[in-house]
């Protein structure tokens, strides 16, 4: 009985010891914390992000100056475009216009640029020359009565609608 005694003495030791490693085990992971970032490794990162949020911004701020430089030299483009345009166009108008004339004289046609009385619109008109007889009208006295009309309804609706 004595070497059962002793055995079960010895195995009961054994649970003791095992209970209390296994008890100290728990207390130093308890106790363990995660590794936290030093000081100086979260300036580091604050850092890193601050310099990529003004690096994006800059670029941001140069993409809108960019655009919108290039807004104004397509504005500044467009404005130079219609000016050298109607100054073109006003003086090849006078050529077109002068040689269509001379053109329609040779075939036995007058040409005239007429202000219509009520609706002070310019009117082309293309006569025969000999009888005065009115040939060709643009626009057409129909379109022009028209207009006219769609006009003085326009003018009706609004001022009843104010």
């Amino acid at each position: 009985m004595e070497i059962t005694n002793l055995n079960s003495g010895m195995a009961r030791d054994s649970a003791a010891v095992a209970a209390q490693q296994v008890g100290q085990a728990a207390r130093l992971k308890a106790e363990t914390r995660p590794v936290e970032k030093s000081d100086a490794a979260n300036r580091s990162t604050l850092e890193r992000h601050s310099r990529e949020a003004q690096a994006q911004a800059q670029a941001q701020a140069q993409a809108q100056a960019q655009a919108q430089a290039q807004a104004q030299a397509q504005a500044r483009d467009r404005a130079q475009a219609q000016a050298q345009f109607q100054e073109l166009n006003r003086s090849e108008l006078r050529a077109v216009a002068e040689d269509i004339r001379d053109r329609l004289n040779r075939m036995g046609a007058d040409l005239r640029f007429v202000i219509d009385d009520e609706s002070e619109e310019l009117v082309l008109r293309v006569l025969e020359k000999e009888s005065g007889e009115l040939i060709r009208q643009i626009p057409p006295e129909d379109l022009i009565r028209l207009r006219e009309k769609l006009e003085e309804l326009t003018g009706l609706l609004f001022n009843q609608e104010a």
